[in-house]
């Protein structure tokens, strides 16, 4: 799972190790993250357009990745202001606080939790915020049309929890749609014991298969 998340942070950069391994090199990472247990939060250092698409490269390598290492996410993007801050605390033994808090942390939170597969899907008012920055700078970057007519971001009908509605989200599925069949989709989300006789999984692996077959069907 670190693995995976460092990686998208990286920007495919790697380190050579002693022993003939490779470590991502993550001097070359412009997204924030901070990481709790499974939970990962990214942020950008403003609203530029770049940094938009930075974290989305960033998205693109981390949900695929870990998706195909056994650890199915859930992900949710927005537009809003944060605040980061860590002290430490010079005592007996140092002590580190770090603080995370805004209402798009919230906004996050709530849009992730409501859905009921593996996916990762973008606010609306957020790809608005991203067009009017990059029109009104006059960027080459990708318009959010040209990101859906390569298929990056896709249209569909997300399930959540008590009911569905209509959402850009990211094609983590180009990287992996050679290795994603049904028997390989329901291995991999019950590759760390997830209960096989769960009904909330079950209903999930068949969101999520829906969604690979929404792209390539």
């Amino acid at each position: 799972f670190t693995r995976a998340w460092q990686n998208g942070l990286a920007f495919g950069h790697s380190l050579e190790r002693p022993d003939g391994g490779a470590d991502p090199d993550l001097m070359h990472a412009r997204v924030n993250s901070l990481s709790v247990s499974d939970t990962v939060m990214l942020w950008t250092k403003d609203d530029e357009p770049e940094s938009f698409i930075d974290l989305f490269r960033v998205l693109f390598e981390f949900v695929a990745d870990s998706f195909m290492a056994g650890l199915p996410l859930r992900g949710a993007v927005v537009e809003g202001p944060i605040s980061v801050s860590t002290v430490q605390h010079t005592a007996a033994s140092a002590v580190f606080q770090t603080r995370v808090l805004g209402r798009a942390l919230v906004d996050a939170h709530e849009l992730e939790k409501s859905q009921s597969w593996s996916g990762c899907i973008f606010d609306p008012s957020g790809l608005e915020h991203y067009e009017n920055k990059r029109t009104q700078s006059k960027s080459s970057l990708w318009s959010v049309d040209q990101l859906r007519n390569l298929r990056k971001l896709i249209s569909f009908d997300v399930s959540m929890k008590g009911g569905s509605a209509k959402y850009d989200t990211l094609n983590w599925t180009i990287r992996t749609r050679n290795d994603l069949d049904r028997v390989k989709v329901e291995k991999l989300f019950r590759l760390w014991n997830k209960s096989s006789q769960s009904k909330r999984i079950d209903t999930i692996i068949e969101n999520t298969l829906r969604f690979i077959d929404h792209v390539y069907g």
